[in-house]
């Protein structure tokens, strides 16, 4: 194997590490050395590609956010009422929060850090504005408030907190599909042309 396909390797099995362990124990707790044993890398070559802990948590961003920005590309172009489409996106992100540990623990990583360059929200909130740009009968502002809070307290109950978990239970993903119920029961506007009624859960597109 060539120097630099092994390189890659070794870069991608620390960031694989890295993920793993930012998800189980933050950032705070999580070292350096935790991570090199985890991959089963030497220091040395930790450092070699990653100098600092935070340039491997930028790392491990920059990979859940990838990976959201890549389970969203369904809803860019997809003819369907805005509203739907947000509901799409909710349920895409908890999907992914749930099934991949770099998007777990890049979400978690822009709920422990303080860095600007570590927020996961910013990997899907484009595609939230865009999808609300032009919407009729829809407070834009106010939906994107709901869906950072509806994304906030999915994390959160992904890493343990035990007030989300005792409320809500172990089916998040059925919780998500309640909550737009309560949303869609108590949404003024106009009423949707037959057969376009947006509904909790996600639509057909994926």
């Amino acid at each position: 194997m060539a120097r630099q396909d092994r390189a890659e390797l070794t870069r991608q099995a620390l960031i694989a590490a890295a993920s793993a362990e930012f998800d189980r124990h933050g950032y705070a707790a999580t070292s350096l050395s935790r991570v090199s044993r985890a991959a089963g890398v030497s220091m040395g070559a930790l450092t070699f590609h990653f100098t600092t802990k935070d340039a491997l948590a930028a790392a491990v961003t920059e990979c859940g956010s990838a990976a959201t920005r890549a389970g969203l590309r369904h809803l860019h172009g997809t003819p369907m009422p805005a509203l739907q489409a947000v509901i799409d996106l909710t349920h895409t992100l908890a999907a992914l929060l749930e099934e991949d540990t770099a998007v777990r623990a890049a979400a978690r990583l822009a709920r422990d850090h303080a860095d600007p360059a570590l927020d996961w929200n910013s990997a899907w909130l484009p595609t939230l504005r865009e999808l609300l740009t032009g919407s009729t009968g829809l407070d834009a502002q106010r939906i994107e408030v709901f869906v950072l809070l509806l994304m906030t307290g999915i994390e959160a109950a992904l890493h343990g907190s035990p007030q989300i978990h005792e409320l809500a239970g172990h089916n998040l993903r059925e919780q998500l599909t309640q909550a737009w119920q309560v949303v869609l029961h108590a949404t003024p506007g106009p009423p949707a042309p037959p057969g376009e009624d947006p509904a909790p859960t996600p639509s057909g597109t994926f």
